[in-house]
């Protein structure tokens, strides 16, 4: 133009508009170097090039109703937000905090003169636009790197530029300025997912006799993430197709066509296990404590306490699922000796791999006494009580690191249908901690 600034865009009705578009622009034209818009282009005010703040709503109301002496209706509704650290979207704009809306209603009640009483409830919430580390690694992959041809516009300029070279063909050069653009433009981000969850809760307090007290409380949890990582995942569909493309053109670049192909694969995995409807990680399906003493009110043993319980944890899902299906050979003459194909992957992002569920009891005495007049209270607690030792995951490794922690690993079939050893692995569950040892703790106390 007359200025010497150059803008470059495109015209693609099937993809998915997400920067908006400039004023006085054709509307059908998305521009991929935002720093051409020219209020954060030129304003040396920050806080005109970006916004300085957000509007976010916040409010609660809540209502109980003892329609009989014996029980209760409750309702609560609460919206808000989360304060975040600033943080830009892969379009470099600034992320906005994510919000909340919840709600939760149930029954209170008390029973046979207050011998039985507690809650049970269900509640709804949504957080919208929550942002963490779903988009961590994923710039580099796209863009940002370290090391030269380590990321997917750097391979392309290597591979357009070496087709260029070789046939001297001007699309080839306009590829490799366009993908040189794209590759200056890309910075670290963050995406965001909606997070639904739904579940109920309850609440028990068993008073049976003035020495015999037991409580409960559980919670059965249905949550899944939604819109996940929409920027992300538009730009993914968007460029995609120009990915799988230089695979195409490895003759010209070696062996970086077999970089694109497992860099692809990577970014592949990560997006898949942000379907949505997917559970969230970590989270148990069901969560329970009980817990029950009983006091010692006269005869020998007055002042004696003993209780025992009991935590109950249920499957966690930890990864989704990924299995080699098939194996695509490669045409190279050295096949056999140094696998290059392709493997076929199956995966199930709605299930995943879970952790098992599992309990641990605990127990406990305690008894209060007078020594020299004054008061003086033991207490003996026993954490596990039966001794649970087995391996509690937390999360899984996939790919490549999974192949070099698992040597016997994950095999590919081979054209014939026999299995090899992979160079690129599945998920297999890896993290873990050890449950809480065995433990016994004694405690005297008193009172000065």
């Amino acid at each position: 133009d007359a200025g010497g600034n150059e803008t470059w865009g495109y015209t693609n009705r099937q993809t998915i508009p997400i920067n908006p578009v400039l004023p006085g622009a054709d509307p059908e034209m998305r521009y991929i170097w935002r720093s051409q818009d020219p209020v954060r282009n030129h304003s040396a005010d920050p806080t005109i090039r970006y916004p300085s703040e957000f509007t976010v709503d916040s409010m609660m109301a809540g209502m109980v109703l003892f329609p009989v002496k014996w029980m209760g209706l409750f309702a609560n509704y609460s919206e808000g937000f989360t304060a975040i650290n600033k943080a830009n979207d892969i379009n470099r704009n600034p992320v906005k905090p994510p919000t909340n809306t919840g709600i939760d209603v149930g029954l209170k009640f008390e029973l046979f003169s207050g011998k039985i009483s507690g809650r049970v409830g269900y509640y709804k919430s949504r957080q919208s636009g929550y942002n963490g580390n779903f988009a961590n690694g994923l710039a580099s992959n796209f863009a940002i790197s370290n090391q030269p041809d380590d990321a997917m516009w750097d391979l392309a300029q290597t591979i357009y530029s070496a087709a260029y070279t070789a046939t001297n063909d001007p699309q080839y050069l306009d590829k490799l300025r366009r993908a040189e653009e794209l590759d200056g433009a890309m910075q670290s981000y963050v995406d965001t997912i909606d997070i639904d969850a739904n579940g109920w809760e309850l609440d028990f307090t068993l008073n049976l006799t003035k020495s015999w007290r037991a409580m409960l409380n559980a919670a059965i949890t249905d949550n899944a993430q939604n819109n996940a990582m929409p920027a992300t995942k538009a730009y993914w569909n968007e460029h995609l197709p120009e990915w799988e493309s230089l695979i195409d053109l490895e003759h010209y670049a070696g062996f970086n066509g077999t970089k694109v192909r497992g860099k692809l694969d990577y970014i592949d995995m990560v997006l898949a296990g942000k379907r949505d409807g997917r559970p969230l990680n970590g989270t148990p399906d069901y969560t329970a404590n009980f817990f029950t003493t009983y006091t010692f009110l006269r005869g020998p043993l007055k002042g004696l306490k003993i209780g025992g319980g009991a935590q109950f944890i249920g499957p966690r899902i930890l990864g989704f699922k990924r299995s080699v299906v098939g194996y695509i050979p490669s045409t190279k003459p050295d096949e056999a000796a140094n696998p290059q194909g392709t493997l076929v992957w199956e995966d199930d992002p709605l299930t995943g791999y879970k952790a098992k569920a599992y309990m641990m009891a605990n127990a406990m005495c305690e008894y209060n006494f007078k020594l020299w007049g004054r008061p003086i209270r033991a207490q003996l607690h026993i954490s596990n009580l039966l001794g649970y030792d087995r391996l509690i995951y937390a999360g899984y490794v996939s790919n490549s690191s999974a192949s070099q922690l698992y040597e016997y690993l994950y095999a590919y079939l081979d054209e014939d249908g026999v299995p090899r050893k992979g160079k690129t692995g599945a998920q297999v569950l890896y993290g873990f901690r050890y449950p809480t040892p065995r433990r016994i703790t004694l405690t005297l106390s008193t009172n000065f």
